[in-house]
């Protein structure tokens, strides 16, 4: 773009150097017509004046002649006085005639110098209009020129200046959307971190979970054997030594292993969750031993109540 307008300014300067040149050729054609119409008339006048110089010496000469020719024959008109009158007369008639002749041959030249040279002068006059006309056509082409690119150095301009101007809004609506995207990635950052360190809080969560599971599998499997083997010892004193005797009834109530355990070990699944509450571990419910409807099988022979320790 930047080429296109430096390509029509050169373009513009050399039509205006054109131009110039034209309007300088025809103003220095116009002078030296002017100057040829001026010595053209310095010099028809001097010819004139000339020719009026010529005409009178001329006419002073062929008077001075016919005055020498009176005088000669006003002395012979002396001695001849009637032939010589008649003579005297017909040289006076013949110089004028001469000099009539003369006069009017010299008018004639004059005429036609006149005539040529108001000719060259007409023809002189026509040629300076003729310039004169073109210096005024190359004129209005060069103010409608010039006109014409100023409208398009003024359209251009104004181009130019929408374009700047777009190319700042532009500028300026790229800085927003930087701006925009640094704000973001600055969030997503931190979005990230934080949810690296709920991975991290959630991972550590899970381990502690892991533990406590462990922890609490290794802590029912004593306790479920320790119930086990009071039951059977019971069970088997209670075989072996309990004979007939009307009237006793064992009843062997046991409590319940999960709320044994429960209560066991409550207190230490207090301290395992400190950080996060976590889901109820559920254990599958331990075989009751007895159920509470058990009645002992009565026997036929009595023994001694048994001492329950």
């Amino acid at each position: 773009m930047m080429r296109d307008m430096a390509i029509e300014d050169n373009a513009r300067s050399l039509q205006a150097v054109k131009s110039n040149l034209l309007a300088g050729l025809a103003q220095t054609e116009a002078t030296r017509l002017k100057l040829m119409l001026d010595y053209t008339e310095n010099e028809l006048a001097e010819d004139h004046k000339n020719y009026l110089d010529a005409l009178y010496q001329k006419t002073k000469q062929s008077k001075c002649d016919f005055q020498d020719l009176s005088e000669r024959d006003g002395v012979r008109s002396n001695k001849k006085s009637g032939f010589k009158s008649a003579a005297g007369l017909s040289v006076t008639d013949a110089c004028s005639e001469v000099l009539e002749s003369e006069v009017k041959q010299l008018r004639a030249e004059y005429e036609k110098l006149s005539l040529k040279r108001t000719a060259e002068v007409f023809a002189l006059l026509l040629e300076k209009d003729f310039v004169w006309h073109q210096l005024k056509t190359l004129e209005s082409d060069y103010v409608d020129k010039l006109r014409r690119k100023t409208d398009e150095v003024e359209q251009a301009n104004e181009k130019i200046t929408n374009l700047v101007t777009r190319m700042e809004e532009l500028q300026s609506t790229d800085s927003e959307k930087d701006k925009t995207i640094k704000s973001l990635e600055s969030k997503m950052a931190k979005m990230e971190a934080d949810a690296g360190a709920q991975r991290n809080e959630l991972s550590r969560a899970n381990q502690e979970l892991e533990m406590l599971r462990k922890f609490c599998n290794a802590a029912a499997t004593p306790s479920f054997t320790r119930c086990s083997t009071e039951s059977s010892r019971l069970h088997l004193e209670s075989k072996n030594h309990v004979k007939s005797r009307s009237g006793i009834q064992v009843k062997e109530e046991q409590s319940d292993p999960k709320e044994s355990y429960l209560a066991s070990h409550s207190e230490k699944g207090s301290r395992g969750v400190k950080r996060k509450k976590i889901e109820v571990i559920t254990i599958p419910d331990t075989p009751k031993l007895f159920s509470a409807s058990f009645k002992a099988p009565k026997l036929k022979h009595s023994s001694p109540p048994i001492n329950q320790t």
